[in-house]
C-alpha cells in the first residue's frame, strides 16, 4: 500500500474515533489493522519502543502549570479495551490519547 493512501486511511480511522468516543480512547490496534497489520509494527512493539516518549508524555501532563494530571501509565496512558467488539474497536485492543495516537499513525507510515 502506498504511504499516502495509508496514511488516508489511518488518520480517516482516527479521526472518526475521536468524534465517537473523545481524544482519551483511541484503538491503536485499529489502526494498525487499517496500516495491514505489519507484524514488526504492531501496538506492542511500538510501545517498547516509544517507552521514552511515553513516559515523557506522563511527565508533561503532570506538570501542566494550571492543572497538573497525574497520569498512571498502566491505567490511564495506555489501557486495554475491555467492551464488546463493535467497529473499529475489538475486546483487547491497545487504546490510548489521541496524541500518542497520531503519533504511532505517523511511525506506521512511515515505515509502510
Amino acid at each position: 500500500m502506498m504511504a499516502g493512501m495509508l496514511n488516508f486511511t489511518v488518520e480517516t480511522l482516527l479521526n472518526q474515533q475521536i468524534e465517537l468516543i473523545g481524544p482519551a480512547a483511541v484503538s491503536l490496534d485499529s489502526l494498525w489493522r487499517a496500516a495491514g497489520s505489519p507484524t514488526q509494527h504492531s501496538p506492542r512493539n511500538w510501545m517498547e519502543l516509544a517507552a521514552p516518549l511515553l513516559a515523557g508524555f506522563s511527565r508533561y501532563l503532570a506538570n501542566l502549570p494550571e492543572r497538573p494530571i497525574a497520569v498512571d501509565m498502566e491505567r490511564q496512558l495506555l489501557w486495554v479495551w475491555e467492551g464488546e467488539d463493535g467497529e473499529p474497536w475489538r475486546t483487547g485492543d491497545m487504546m490510548t490519547h489521541e496524541l500518542l495516537a497520531r503519533v504511532y499513525a505517523a511511525y506506521l507510515d512511515a515505515v509502510s
